[in-house]
């Protein structure tokens, strides 16, 4: 894929070589290229370099989403996986966004 930049499109999608969409939640129109933002990141239009790798005590298994869903309390989102929660190690207790 050439340069993708989120920073044009709405929340949840990337628009490739300087696509744009005017609506939120649109897909890039006809003629223009653009995608769902990839599963495992996130793509908001705060940020203008591309989809951004799900931080720490979150994850997102789905494409298309705005920002990365926070860890559910007795799993464990240290980012080695970042489509799904891992389970919380033994001997530890993991509150929700955990990252142990």
């Amino acid at each position: 894929m050439s340069s993708a930049a989120a920073g044009n499109c709405g929340d949840g999608f990337i628009c490739i070589k300087g696509a744009t969409i005017g609506a939120m939640y649109a897909f890039p129109t006809l003629n223009q290229q653009g995608d769902f933002c990839p599963a495992g990141k996130f793509c908001s239009r705060n940020f203008d370099n591309g989809p951004q790798p799900c931080g720490l005590g979150t994850y997102n298994p789905n494409k298309g989403l705005a920002a990365c869903i926070g860890c559910p309390m007795g799993l464990n989102c240290d980012n080695t996986s970042l489509l799904a929660p891992n389970s919380c190690p033994v001997g530890y207790y993991c509150p929700a966004y955990s990252s142990t």
